[in-house]
């Protein structure tokens, strides 16, 4: 985003970056000066008319959107019982449509992982969001007057008038913690956009408008953080005994897995013999009428591996 019109072949040297990451299809859209790249995987409707970015019908809304909507199908309901019509059976379309609707709260309602961008034509604004824990990666910044963005760093350096410069203060996160937290990342000027959080910005945005601080700067707005769930948490506690309690954690397990089970192509599970990845395994099978596929890495290093133990528990659950 910035004055001059927007280079086709940046946009598609920026998404051929991150192919890995959409195998299955790949799209670009330009008008002017705004210019936004998607490469997909295809999870839900396989056909053509999951492609993005997605436009509305008006033109007025541009998605691009990377995640699972876990609750998609019940806002589909919901969505079409206000007049609103599908051309496929998406969760990306649900999020057009939500966005349509509610505009920056429809990300209230998203159970999910997901990170996404929006640009409001009536506006001109863009929105770019990132999912409550941080689950999908976003980065964005200032790169030679352009304001850009995408799901991993290998993209934005594809821009033409990227300077790399190692951010000083990343380097120290590294060193004393062994990750770099948001919102910096290893290069000076590209940030992280922190988890639950929306960012807004307009077509006059400079690098003044996005340096991530505290107070947040104009644009930012935080939806969900974990703090203010745990608030909530102390002030409605739990009065039920442990056996109401083990019922109502297994229910939440078992809801969350079938959940993530839609898909239209095979859905398998990471097994470590671990307690979590086992639960989520044994889950899974319980609402499986064929045997999960499960995945497992094994290491020479027996300090390190734990493949017999996976071995064992996909052995015992069939």
């Amino acid at each position: 985003m910035n004055g001059e019109p927007a280079s086709p072949l940046i946009l598609k040297n920026m998404t051929d970056a991150i192919a890995h990451r959409g195998p299955d299809d790949e799209g670009h859209w330009i008008e002017n000066n705004i210019a936004i790249g998607h490469r997909r995987l295809s999870i839900i409707d396989l056909s053509p008319n999951g492609h993005q970015p997605m436009i509305s019908k008006d033109k007025d809304v541009v998605l691009s959107y990377n995640g699972e909507i876990y609750n998609f199908q019940e806002l589909r309901v919901e969505l079409e019982s206000l007049g609103h019509k599908f051309q496929s059976r998406t969760d990306s379309e649900v999020v057009l449509n939500a966005w349509i609707e509610w505009s920056e709260d429809c990300v209230l309602r998203f159970n999910g992982m997901f990170a996404f961008a929006v640009w409001d034509k009536v506006e001109r604004r863009l929105f770019i969001v990132r999912d409550r824990l941080g689950i999908k990666p976003l980065y964005y910044g200032m790169v030679g007057g352009v304001f850009v963005f995408g799901s991993e760093l290998r993209a934005i350096v594809r821009h033409p008038e990227f300077r790399s410069s190692i951010d000083r203060v990343a380097v120290a996160s590294l060193m004393r913690t062994s990750c770099i937290s948001s919102p910096h990342s290893i290069y000076e000027g590209i940030y992280k956009l922190p988890p639950g959080v929306l960012l807004s910005v307009n077509q006059d945005v400079s690098s003044a408008d996005i340096v991530p601080s505290h107070p947040l700067p104009r644009g930012y707005s935080v939806y969900w953080s974990a703090q203010s769930v745990v608030a909530k948490g102390r002030e409605e506690r739990f009065d039920g005994d442990e056996q109401q309690a083990i019922d109502s954690l297994d229910a939440l397990l078992r809801k969350s897995v079938k959940s993530r089970l839609v898909a239209d192509v095979p859905v398998g599970v990471l097994l470590s013999g671990g307690v979590d990845s086992s639960t989520v395994a044994a889950l899974m099978q319980t609402q499986s009428s064929k045997p999960v596929e499960s995945f497992s890495v094994g290491f020479e290093d027996e300090n390190c591996d734990e493949s017999t133990y996976a071995g064992e528990v996909a052995r015992h659950l069939g």
